[in-house]
């Protein structure tokens, strides 16, 4: 219900393991699910020198590295 950063990194994989079953409408329907929780949380923006929200050199990375990880799963 709420989106976090390791709900959007499980939501990749399972769109990905889903295919794979024969069930690529539902590997659909999470790799949408994913993009959408990515907007949500502001991945898709760059808030690497944005202090106001108080990441750490890490965060960002691993912020910059789960959004483009599902975007080039889902292109």
């Amino acid at each position: 219900e709420t989106p976090s950063l390791t709900t959007v990194q499980a939501l990749c994989i399972m769109s990905m393991r889903e295919p794979s079953t024969g069930r690529e409408s539902s590997g659909f329907g999470y790799m949408g699910r994913c993009l959408r929780m990515c907007v949500e949380l502001g991945l898709h923006l760059n808030y690497g020198a944005n202090a106001t929200l108080g990441l750490t050199p890490s965060e960002v990375e691993v912020r910059k590295v789960t959004f483009w990880g599902c975007f080039t799963v889902d292109t």
